[in-house]
């Protein structure tokens, strides 16, 4: 059991500014390395983070009865500041594998289609 639990303590980074991890791999030596300046825990159980560190908790139980949805917009407009003012966010649930990976794959998408939008509506931009 050991050897899985390894497996699922990661931290990975999407891009430069965007990291996602399971709650295993919360360390201050790793946010020290990495750089992380902001985190969005989306755990039903309290996170502690050093006082350095801007946190958004947003309590969600790991079911598939939870409804994410309304959180989106909070969750996007936290990483999208933070990234805004050269910040690093780790997005990061229990296993880091379904809700805080949704989180993440909404931000992406949504750059992706506003990058789409621009494109095709302003030519000359590209």
């Amino acid at each position: 059991m050991h050897h899985l639990e390894n497996l699922l303590s990661f931290l990975s980074e999407i891009n430069k500014h965007l990291f996602l991890a399971s709650e295993d791999a919360l360390t201050r030596k790793e946010f020290k390395r990495k750089g992380i300046t902001h985190v969005v825990s989306v755990i039903q159980s309290k996170v502690t983070v050093a006082d350095s560190i801007k946190h958004l908790h947003i309590p969600l139980a790991d079911s598939p009865k939870e409804n994410i949805r309304c959180h989106f917009e909070k969750v996007l407009a936290f990483i999208d500041e933070a990234i805004a003012q050269g910040g690093k966010v780790l997005v990061h649930c229990e296993k880091g594998m379904s809700r805080s990976a949704s989180f993440v794959i909404a931000r992406l998408v949504l750059r992706a289609l506003i990058l789409f939008f621009i494109i095709n509506t302003k030519p000359l931009l590209r």
